[in-house]
């Protein structure tokens, strides 16, 4: 049986594949850094008259390593900022006006700082900065008791919700402990599923969320993928145990016991049908490309959920070139931000 993992991953530099296709550069991750601690620095220094312990702590993609970049017009890097407030039980602290504290915060931020787009309208769990060079840094804002570890997230409607990221980033490093090349392909599996999914579903709240997909794949390595399975096989076998366990059960269990959210499964009934019916196509291409008896066949039938960011041999003649005149509106759209080197 041909394989195509060679498409998917390769240690040579050199080499066109799918995994340096959707992930950042270390240039664009730096830059993104950069920004990021120049926004921390300012919100530590700015509330710190608010009479509590102020910190900040990186989280989401970014901090799991799965960050994927923008792969079509309108998709932004998205940068998760916690910004934690300690001093105080969780009674004597009003969500509703610590969130406000911090959208003011981020005015003054932008009114000095050429870079932001704009401060956009506060979201049911964060406060968001725009930049112009497409990414923005979500600030979700947590409030932390004096004793113990007791971590609430300042939501719009809801007031407190229990919520614990550092927890989240815990639970991901022990469950993806083992060797060394198992971690790195647990993260590039999970970085194929969100590429999928950022071509697949044009608006991304009618898609599965990055922590969604993140637990599943998770889960379904451990169970399905063993020694000596490469990228494209052991992608296959994943995107089939997800499907064959929401079809049973839509229920993906939050890992973190004591958040607010038993269930990271956020999509409505009609939104989790979709997911499905999608989900069932991925999993009929990569069967076939796995089973399929040439590497070149193979990549034009992995093609057929990656579109234009999965690489083609030159062997495929129009239909590479076809693919490379179909990828030069988003070379031509990174061009313009500054995070394209």
């Amino acid at each position: 049986m041909a394989s195509a993992a060679s498409l998917f991953h390769s240690d040579n530099a050199e080499v066109e594949t799918l995994n340096r296709r959707v992930r950042p550069s270390d240039g664009q991750r730096e830059y993104l850094l950069e920004h990021k601690n120049e926004l921390a620095a300012w919100l530590e220094s700015d509330l710190a008259d608010l009479g509590m312990e102020v910190s900040l702590f990186i989280q989401g993609s970014y901090k799991f390593h799965t960050l994927i970049r923008p792969l079509k017009k309108g998709d932004e890097y998205d940068v998760d900022l916690g910004l934690y407030f300690k001093g105080r039980p969780h009674a004597d602290v009003d969500p509703a006006e610590l969130r406000e504290a911090v959208q003011r915060s981020l005015r003054r931020y932008s009114a000095e700082n050429e870079e932001i787009h704009s401060i956009e309208e506060p979201k049911e769990r964060c406060c968001r900065a725009k930049y112009k060079q497409s990414f923005h840094i979500d600030v979700p804002v947590y409030h932390e008791t004096p004793a113990g570890r007791d971590v609430r997230l300042a939501t719009l409607s809801k007031g407190w919700e229990r919520s614990d990221p550092s927890a989240m980033i815990a639970w991901f490093e022990d469950a993806i402990s083992g060797t060394a090349a198992n971690r790195a392909m647990i993260r590039r599996l999970i970085r194929y599923l969100k590429a999928w999914s950022a071509l697949t579903f044009r608006s991304p709240a009618i898609g599965p969320s990055s922590l969604m997909l993140t637990i599943l794949v998770v889960d379904a390595f451990k169970q399905v993928v063993t020694d000596g399975d490469e990228d494209d096989d052991a992608l296959a076998k994943v995107v089939d145990a997800i499907y064959q366990r929401l079809i049973s059960d839509r229920v993906v269990p939050n890992p973190i016991q004591g958040d607010s959210d038993d269930d990271v499964n956020r999509l409505s009934k009609q939104d989790h049908g979709y997911f499905l019916e999608k989900l069932a196509a991925l999993v009929d291409v990569s069967g076939r490309a796995v089973c399929c008896g040439d590497v070149s066949e193979a990549a034009a039938i992995w093609s057929e959920a990656f579109s234009y960011v999965f690489p083609l041999p030159e062997d495929l003649g129009v239909l590479a070139a076809s693919q490379n005149e179909g990828r030069q509106g988003i070379v031509t759209y990174r061009a313009k931000s500054h995070l394209s080197d």
